[in-house]
């Protein structure tokens, strides 16, 4: 192994340990494969802005990891990773918990293309790659109320595409967003399609971590008639 690679190795496993994510060897190689795969196909797609090692580790990573800070993994759990880019944080996701059934929804033809060799290189199963936007697949009637988590990281407005999340979440489900210090004030201009579409914000979560900006999960779900939330505020 070259000297170069032995230190992105080693780099990986001290940012993981010290987030109090140890990584076993498997995890290891295939994270450790994620990072390189997205380096070289961002030299010739345009994947992400961030391309150093201890950054995407950090950011892409780690930061894709904080999601389960908000749900709790069961084997089967089906997930949708709405707008996933390059692959987060539904990949991180897998890759620590690979008894999840995961689908990722993104548009773009190009990264699709990468989203699914790299899916081949790293031998997961039970992952989608849809070429699609939400709203597209909230409109096929066997998707709706399909997915028991559905997770974001800040795409687009969220006005947009919230009411096809909604449809596309399980009652008892919940919807899971990363988003900036104004979360609380976007999501509140939002009570009228929560309404409309049986949803409730459950809780704002703030997430401490490498990132240098600061990051909110907001938490909303998707209760049935009898079920009793505790609402965030």
């Amino acid at each position: 192994m070259s000297e170069g690679k032995s230190t992105t190795a080693a780099l990986l496993q001290q940012l993981f340990s010290a987030a109090g994510r140890p990584l076993d060897a498997p995890r290891h190689h295939q994270f450790l494969t994620y990072l390189r795969e997205l380096q070289h196909w961002n030299r010739t797609i345009s994947l992400t802005s961030i391309t150093d090692d201890a950054g995407v580790i950090c950011k892409h990573f780690l930061g894709s990891l904080d999601f389960l800070q908000a749900f709790s993994p069961r084997p089967g759990l089906p997930l949708l990773d709405v707008g996933t880019g390059a692959g987060f944080p539904g990949l991180p996701l897998k890759l620590w918990h690979p008894e999840l059934v995961v689908d990722l929804v993104e548009s773009s033809q190009r990264k699709s293309v990468f989203l699914r060799h790299l899916c081949r290189v790293l031998g997961l199963g039970d992952v989608r790659c849809l070429i699609t936007r939400v709203e597209t697949l909230a409109q096929d009637e066997a998707m709706r109320e399909r997915y028991a988590v559905i997770v974001s990281r800040g795409v687009g407005r969220l006005r947009h595409w919230l009411p096809a999340a909604l449809t596309l979440l399980q009652v008892g489900g919940r919807l899971i967003l990363a988003k900036g210090p104004t979360a609380l004030a976007e999501v509140q201009t939002l009570a009228d399609v929560l309404s409309a579409h049986g949803g409730v914000l459950m809780d704002l979560m703030p997430v401490s971590g490498e990132s240098s900006t600061v990051r909110t999960m907001v938490i909303i779900v998707k209760p049935d008639s009898g079920q009793k939330v505790d609402k965030c505020g």
